[in-house]
């Protein structure tokens, strides 16, 4: 069986590989899906089946389904590291998915494959590399207040998960970077209008701006974030 590994997260899928392939199938990794969309248009395409990174696909305007489907395939696809399935309902989340979209029963050859890897996921050896299947650690706000070692982030794919604009890139880039820290209004008023004459007096827009950040940002499918307001008018980001 041939497998193709749509994802960003290359270094925990070359672990799933290397055991899949132990079992006998073929693998190989792809993190562009234009280039993987004109490998399944060829006529000799072999792929037997698409495992897809969750927070790749997640982010993007289009259903994976349905644009196989429009090129006349019906590919199984499996979201190996979705968080909506605990460990033994998961085969059968993928089955169901697939049967719900493509409208077929699900191909019977391919499950073996299926609980491979699902076994290889399960594993504690590979499944602590896997950021979206580890149960979330409840941590107060005065624990994290002042810590220097909160969670680091990939602040360009946090970006693109979240379609944030530039200017609302640019503050949150300044508050990740400043997270163990008060920010004063005038503070965060300086970053998002540095261009503009001093005499104007820009405060309700950064309010505006920090509203629709955090209406963005905090319901991020990879990462925990909170911007507080202290009761000094401070503004403080937590990245859990």
């Amino acid at each position: 069986m041939e497998i193709c590994f749509l994802t960003r997260e290359k270094n925990v899928c070359r672990l799933i590989m290397e055991r899949l392939e132990n079992s006998g199938c073929r693998c190989y990794l792809q993190d562009d899906w234009s280039l993987l969309y004109k490998s399944i248009q060829d006529f000799n395409c072999q792929i037997d089946m698409i495992v897809c990174d969750f927070t790749l696909i997640s982010g993007c305007c289009f259903n994976l389904f349905e644009s196989i489907f429009e090129m006349g395939k019906k590919i199984p696809i499996i979201y190996y590291n979705d968080p909506s399935s605990p460990d033994d309902e998961r085969i059968n989340h993928w089955i169901s998915q697939n049967e719900l979209y493509y409208q077929f029963n699900f191909p019977k050859n391919c499950i073996p494959t299926l609980k491979k890897l699902n076994e290889i996921i399960c594993d504690p050896s590979v499944k602590r590399h896997i950021s979206l299947l580890q149960p979330a650690v409840p941590v107060g706000w005065e624990k994290l207040k002042g810590s220097e070692t909160q969670r680091e982030i990939d602040l360009l794919d946090f970006r693109f998960r979240n379609n944030l604009s530039p200017v609302l890139f640019q503050l949150f880039e300044y508050m990740y970077k400043n997270r163990t820290k008060d920010m004063s209004l005038s503070e965060l008023e300086k970053v998002l209008f540095r261009s503009k004459k001093n005499f104007f007096d820009h405060k309700s827009s950064v309010y505006s701006y920090i509203s629709r950040l955090k209406n963005q940002i905090e319901t991020d499918s990879a990462t925990k974030i909170k911007i507080f307001r202290s009761s000094r008018g401070c503004y403080r980001m937590v990245v859990y």
